[in-house]
């Protein structure tokens, strides 16, 4: 919309008067005006005081990242530290609900054979002479696979659970007489979890090296024994 000519000459003296479209024509004018110096403005401060906003804030974020880093590793530490102990305790309960059982291994498998008669023969030839009765349930666990020495299969363990903790124990002490029978090739042994058969396993290693003296197992709890004559407790 252009101003009239007669409005862009008169002295400011003479006074007019202006339609609606007049000044809505000027408003926008100045409006456009008032908004292209404002942004300019705007420009300048902000391009002015940047150099000084940018390092503090990056100082304050940097900060607040720390901070929070810090907060959550030590939460994955103490969670991390939560699961272990909880590890650590179910590892224990389940070697607790083991406490009545054994496991005979390096006795040859035969098709149809009845591992309660196996481990009442084997009980009797050391003294145990257990009766069947006091036998829970006995049965052969894993899977069959080929020893590393030899092209034979291994046998399977023979695990033995046993009515009471004291039957048991009765067995597992005579053990070593079975040098003594026709069970030479056969060895009785606790029935620990994954996590202290492994770690039986790596002691037995340290021992084969020379670098431990002895390694066992008491209630399922893992012994080593270094130039001393007593076992330490195994813990990790």
């Amino acid at each position: 919309m252009n101003i009239p000519t007669e409005f862009a000459t008169m002295s400011p003296d003479v006074h007019v008067n202006l339609t609606a479209e007049n000044l809505e024509y000027i408003s926008d004018r100045i409006g456009e005006q008032f908004e292209t110096k404002l942004a300019a403005m705007v420009s300048n401060v902000v391009k002015a005081i940047l150099p000084e906003i940018i390092p503090e804030l990056a100082k304050q974020v940097n900060s607040h990242l720390a901070d929070r880093l810090k907060s959550l590793e030590a939460t994955n530490t103490d969670l991390l530290n939560r699961i272990e102990a909880l590890e650590v305790e179910q590892d224990r309960v389940h070697q607790y609900s083991r406490r009545n059982s054994v496991r005979f291994s390096g006795i040859p498998e035969k098709a149809g054979e009845s591992t309660d008669e196996l481990v009442l023969q084997i009980s009797a030839s050391i003294g145990g002479n257990l009766q069947l009765e006091e036998i829970d349930r006995s049965h052969h666990v894993g899977n069959h696979g080929n020893s590393s020495e030899s092209n034979v299969n291994r046998p399977r363990d023979i695990l033995v659970k046993l009515v009471t903790y004291r039957l048991r124990q009765k067995l597992y002490r005579n053990r070593a007489k079975l040098k003594t029978t026709n069970y030479k090739r056969c060895f009785i042994n606790e029935d620990l979890t994954h996590k202290r058969s492994s770690l039986l396993f790596e002691a037995r290693k340290l021992k084969k090296e020379d670098q431990i003296r002895d390694a066992c197992t008491s209630d399922g709890n893992v012994l080593v024994r270094n130039t001393t004559e007593s076992f330490a407790l195994c813990l990790h």
